[in-house]
């Protein structure tokens, strides 16, 4: 499985943190163990005043302030303990599923150290939860293929009213699903079935007349529900629920849309179930939540993974709203001419893609027809009867009315007939089907609760990729009746909604090319600008080009950009790679250690004994398969070499080597009960050689001459500042003196973009700068991994006020919760090879000034915006 970048940064940065995390727990438990022995010489006053006045630990706390997170939340579990609630802000349609498996892989090996355990999972609706569930429990699944990497295949998948025990969490990572609305009531936990008494967990608690182990059980975990009528018992009975069961199993929560439960009461329910971790996934996360690494949706836009431009299509001036046909008509004259496009696409490519429209109506079931509202009925009528659409090809989803297929896979697959689907709200949340390209809205935009989610529905692309067609690369929207600024607005507020703000910048109104934008009713309109004619003397506008990476000629050849698929990537070579004796050491000596932390005492009440002390270590029967055959080992280690060599017979091949290599070196008996750790390893070792070999090649390339750094004014090959860009023009006057063009759409921009922005309009030395763009026709420039750096800013600066262009500055701003991370770290290397690098200049058409050459690239970070552009411009 090949990550997106995005998901690459995700994951980086809570390996960061759950590695850290450890680290600061295991300092801060030997800290207080410290301080029990010294107490315990002391006579027992003075140890409880010494005690009192020592500050407490807090290793979360710690973990945030080591590498620099928030700590705005610092939540305590109902035992008054620190944990960690960390929430991701990414985008609908960022894969959160998919980060949230591998996270738990992370979790497990890094920060819980073993391979069992509970986690539960949360989920905001019943069709993402039936998906989810359905997904995860089919063993050929890809991500439940990744959720037994965490657990060497020891998964359970399990629901709510499911028997669970604590043999299956002592020996399986057990997944236990739950909605969100077991944790989002506002009545209090009592209500709620999940805090009820119910059987299927006994296993977890005493017998009702072992009042002794019930006592003892409670001074445990002093927080466990207690049986309500207890009047006529001697001692409290600690009720039998699945909320007890959790707080005894000390989970890990995933909680996807956890701005749902993120009031106060929800928190405190949050809270007392004694999470070691929450882990939260947000497109629109609270200002107080502990965001740890956000994505925008310009990645989204930049993988190729969302249908933009958006095309809205409002009705015409003085339509009648009641004409709701003519719309319909428009949705599928559009669905056609896409249909007609896929095909051609499917001839060129193979790819398969069948463009599907969503009708919204304004009234389902029986009893609601004829009452002045349009209805479901009404648009199934229109289509088959004026319009001569198949009623195989349509589909009806409400509340009343299901004729949807329950697996999304069915309706992709060629086979399938269905090119249109109706509905009021009921795919409002949850539905995932990336074919649907147009959307069509009859009911009015003041009333509609579900128009938001709707049109998050048609902006997924096929296969999470664009196709360079651009009919297939965007989306539409029509609307049979409001007014535009009101349609304006609330797609406005829909990609807020979605974790979309930054990119709204990006729709189109009107006719449906980019930049095609018309005048709206509150001001706003996408239009294109032009270089500045201050800016256009030749002496200037021949400086507009900037360097980019070629490939020189070849023996019979032609020179060519250079591509990390055929330049890099294809040379990589891991067949003889194996780890370094430095590094088996090291993973021997974890694999003691962890063996050393793994035999520590837990309590076990039983029927003779109250308390009976136990090694909690694996048993071989447990472990997996690291025999000559690896039935079970090998393809576990197979999915994690694959990661990172993507040719699955090389991957193969490579991971049966391993397995004898580690099994060699550190025996069969600790690679099966540690391989948790061993998978772990190797996709980090594997990964730090990738980028070892990446580097290598690249840099090889370029010693031998191969790799030049040019500046062309070659179409085919050189990088021109375009003459115009498209801004979202929102009516306000221009705020800067220095834009190149004739005017910048700052309300786009997030707030360090801005800083850095007013700061460069102040420099005296500027000469002109502009933001650049995420899109294709932005500035890009490539370095040895795969993902191209796209810089913020370019910015020339002049020797004397009124002269000519001295330099061309490429600027990079970070955060500052970025800056020093690997991604910042690897940006920062290829700008230092970029600005120690000579460039080749190559102009193929007589100028009346030549190209301009010298170019920097520089780095600009959070809190310092003002003193390193000053340095620049100075």
């Amino acid at each position: 499985m090949i990550l997106k970048d995005y998901q690459e940064k995700v994951l980086r940065v809570l390996r960061a943190t759950f590695a850290e995390a450890a680290n600061q727990r295991r300092a801060h438990a030997a800290t207080a163990a410290q301080l029990d022995a010294a107490l315990a010489a002391l006579p027992p006053e003075m140890a409880a005043t010494v005690r009192a006045a020592a500050a407490p630990t807090d290793w979360v706390k710690a973990t945030a302030q080591a590498i620099g997170l928030p700590h705005h939340d610092a939540p305590r579990d109902g035992q008054r303990r620190p944990y960690p609630r960390l929430v991701v802000r990414v985008p609908t349609g960022g894969g959160k599923t998919l980060l949230a498996v591998e996270a738990i892989k992370d979790y497990q090996q890094l920060l819980a150290a073993r391979q069992t355990g509970l986690v539960v999972w949360v989920v905001p609706s019943e069709t993402i939860y039936r998906q989810t569930v359905t997904r995860l429990r089919d063993r050929a699944h890809w991500l439940r293929q990744l959720l037994d990497q965490a657990s060497a295949g020891r998964t359970l998948i399990l629901e709510k009213g499911q028997r669970l025990t604590r043999q299956d969490v002592e020996e399986n990572l057990v997944v236990l699903f739950v909605m969100i609305q077991s944790l989002s009531r506002r009545d209090g936990g009592e209500s709620l079935k999940v805090f009820q008494d119910s059987g299927g967990f006994d296993d977890f608690f005493p017998p009702d007349h072992r009042l002794d182990l019930h006592a003892e059980l409670l001074r445990q975990v002093p927080n466990l529900d207690l049986l309500t009528d207890i009047s006529r018992a001697p001692q409290p009975l600690v009720r039998t629920s699945l909320a007890n069961a959790i707080r005894l199993s000390r989970p890990l929560l995933i909680i996807d849309e956890i701005h749902k439960v993120f009031t106060e009461t929800a928190r405190i329910t949050l809270d007392g179930l004694n999470p070691a971790l929450v882990l939260g996934f947000s497109a629109t996360p609270k200002p107080e939540m502990n965001v740890a690494v956000s994505v925008s949706g310009r990645e989204l836009l930049a993988e190729g993974m969302i249908k933009l431009d958006l095309h809205l299509h409002p009705p015409a001036p003085g339509a009648d709203p009641h004409d709701w046909p003519a719309m319909v008509r428009e949705v599928v004259a559009r669905r056609a001419a896409l249909e007609a496009t896929a095909d051609r696409l499917r001839q060129q490519t193979g790819l398969y893609v069948r463009p599907a429209a969503l009708l919204q109506v304004e009234a389902t079931g029986r009893e609601q027809r004829g009452r002045g509202r349009v209805h479901t009925d009404d648009v199934v009528e229109y289509l088959t009867r004026e319009l001569g659409i198949p009623r195989d090809q349509i589909v009806v989803k409400t509340a009343a009315q299901n004729e949807l297929a329950d697996d999304t896979d069915t309706l992709r697959a060629p086979t399938s007939p269905v090119r249109y689907f109706i509905t009021r709200a009921a795919l409002a949340e949850g539905w995932d089907y990336p074919f649907c390209y147009v959307l069509g809205i009859i009911p009015s935009v003041a009333s509609n609760t579900a128009l938001t989610q709707l049109v998050g529905r048609i902006l997924r692309q096929p296969y999470a990729r664009k196709f360079g067609v651009p009919a297939l690369d965007e989306s539409y929207v029509y609307f049979a009746k409001g007014e535009t600024s009101a349609l304006l607005t609330t797609i406005k507020k829909s990609f807020q909604d979605e974790g979309l703000d930054d990119l709204f910048r990006r729709h189109v109104t009107g006719g449906g090319g980019t930049g095609s934008g018309g005048d709206e009713g509150d001001g706003t309109r996408l239009r294109p600008v032009k270089i500045r004619p201050e800016f256009r003397p030749t002496d200037q506008a021949t400086g507009l080009y900037l360097p980019v990476w070629l490939l020189t000629a070849a023996p019979g050849g032609a020179p060519r950009r250079f591509s990390y698929a055929a330049d890099v990537a294809a040379a990589l070579d891991f067949t003889l790679w194996r780890p370094t004796p430095a590094q088996l050491d090291a993973l021997r000596a974890a694999l003691s250690a962890q063996a050393a932390e793994r035999a520590t005492y837990t309590i076990t009440l039983t029927e003779r004994e109250r308390r009976s002390a136990t090694a909690a270590t694996l048993t071989p029967a447990a472990t997996p398969d690291v025999g000559p055959a690896g039935a079970t080992a090998l393809p576990l280690l197979t999915r994690r070499v694959a990661e990172v060599v993507p040719n699955p017979f090389a991957a193969r091949t490579l991971a049966s080597d391993l397995l004898a290599h580690y099994t060699a070196a550190l025996g069969a008996e600790a690679v099966a009960t540690h391989f948790g750790l061993v998978l772990t390893e190797t996709a980090r070792w594997l990964g730090q050689e990738r980028a070892r070999q990446e580097e290598a090649r690249f840099r090889a390339l370029l010693a031998e001459g191969s790799l030049a750094l040019g500046i062309t004014d070659d179409a085919r090959l050189g990088y021109q500042v375009p003459p115009t860009d498209i801004i979202l023009d929102d009516g306000s006057p221009q705020l800067y003196t220095a834009y190149l063009y004739e005017r910048a759409d700052p309300q786009t921009w997030n707030t360090l973009e801005r800083r850095v922005a007013d700061v460069l309009d102040r420099q005296q030395a500027i000469l002109w700068w502009f933001r650049n763009r995420v899109a294709a026709t932005g500035y890009a420039i490539r370095g040895w991994q795969r993902p191209q750096i796209r810089p913020d800013f370019v910015a020339a600066r002049r020797t004397t006020p009124g002269g000519p262009l001295e330099l061309v500055y490429v600027i990079e701003s970070k955060g500052e919760q970025l800056a020093g991370n690997a991604d910042s770290a690897y940006k920062q290397a290829v700008f230092e090879l970029l600005n120690a690098t000579v460039p080749v200049v190559t102009q193929t058409e007589l100028g009346l000034a030549p190209l301009h050459a010298r170019v920097r690239f520089e780095w600009v970070e959070e809190g310092q915006e003002e003193a390193a552009v000053r340095r620049l411009f100075k």
